[in-house]
């Protein structure tokens, strides 16, 4: 009776899961969320925020420029800075081109023209080739390899990560750099996808090498925090489909543990870790630890406002109690879970609900 997996990969915002790492829903309305982080949802939420810090940071070297406009000419004039400047604000416009050659594409996709995307987001690259510019050229990459994705074209979306992280590295960031590894996570799930299992294993292996240093004796960061428990996901997940459970387990529960210490990581984020656990004990026969996870991501839930997903969570109880032979306790969950997949008018958890039933029905007239 186990619950598709696909279907409970609840959104996670579309962030934890098929971007690398968990990301917030809320959109908030300038131009580094609503550019950035809204169509990152491939790249995931560590590189999105370095993103955002490299855009504030060039928007205040550009008010700077402008508050200080008449010291830096004095001082051009006197020690022939004047080109130095002249260069520097010429980059900047490079960046705020390339950002807003992001917002273009954005728009193109809200309306649907994703061949019109692709063009803006290439001439977005040339005009980063030609100003020298890197803020920005991620989150380009990131679009382009998230369209191929989305389009099955996985080979291209392979080609794509795999130039942008040669583009890092020349660029002279580390290897254990955020960005670099979370643009090696994607590639290890590009592998998974193409069934390429070895390559896939070998690359959330070293995922989880290189960052770990970084994570010896708490996180460094937010954004190292929610990488960790991404890579620990996504390996966990690779796992569970490969029915090597225990190791799955291992990986999840240190992806749970993980999220106490990470405050931008969502309750409803928490409650896929916990559900996927949930699985696991299942397959185990470890029954009365499935529901003691489901409870705990049902309370997260619930404290979390009206998660439209709970209704799965409802249902999964009254499956396990199924199992349990304890058919009253699971017509007691089942019914729950109908009741509020037509509250929040969720269609396919009402419908888990009805087959739980409908099971339940069964038993009496056999």
């Amino acid at each position: 009776m186990a619950l598709s997996l696909g279907r409970l990969l609840i959104r996670i915002d579309s962030k934890l899961i098929f971007s690398n790492t968990f990301i917030s829903r809320n959109i908030s309305l300038n131009i580094s969320d609503t550019v950035i982080r809204k169509r990152c949802k491939f790249l995931g939420n560590a590189v999105v925020n370095i993103c955002k810090f490299q855009y504030k940071e060039n928007k205040k070297y550009d008010n700077l420029i402008k508050r200080n406009q008449h010291v830096y000419i004095y001082l051009s004039s006197l020690f022939g800075l004047f080109n130095h400047q002249k260069k520097q604000a010429t980059q900047w416009d490079g960046e705020r081109e390339v950002v807003h050659q992001i917002a273009m594409a954005q728009m193109a996709l809200d309306e649907g023209d994703v061949t019109k995307a692709e063009i803006i987001l290439k001439h977005a690259l040339k005009i980063a080739d030609e100003n020298k510019v890197q803020v920005g050229v991620t989150c380009v990459y990131d679009m382009l390899a998230t369209i191929a994705y989305k389009e099955g074209k996985i080979k291209k979306a392979e080609h794509l990560v795999i130039e942008v992280i040669e583009r890092l590295l020349s660029f002279g960031f580390p290897e254990d750099d955020n960005q670099v590894v979370n643009f090696s996570l994607k590639l290890s799930r590009i592998y998974w996808n193409q069934q390429q299992d070895e390559l896939a294993e070998i690359g959330f292996q070293n995922c989880l090498q290189v960052l770990k240093g970084k994570t010896r004796g708490g996180f460094q960061d937010e954004e190292t925090g929610v990488l960790w428990i991404s890579i620990l996901f996504w390996y966990g997940k690779f796992l569970l489909g490969k029915n090597r459970y225990e190791e799955a387990k291992k990986s999840f529960e240190l992806a749970y543990a993980a999220s106490a210490q990470v405050k931008s990581v969502l309750p409803s984020q928490i409650m896929v870790i916990l559900y996927h656990l949930s699985e696991i004990s299942i397959v185990t026969h470890r029954y009365d630890a499935a529901i003691k996870q489901l409870l705990n991501a049902i309370i997260l839930g619930k404290d979390g406002g009206n998660n439209d997903q709970l209704p799965f969570y409802y249902v999964k109880v009254g499956e396990v109690y199924f199992l349990k032979s304890m058919y009253s306790q699971a017509r007691i969950w089942c019914e729950n879970a109908k009741k509020r997949a037509k509250m929040v008018r969720n269609k396919d958890a009402e419908k888990e609900s009805n087959n739980c039933l409908q099971k339940l029905d069964a038993l009496h007239l056999a």
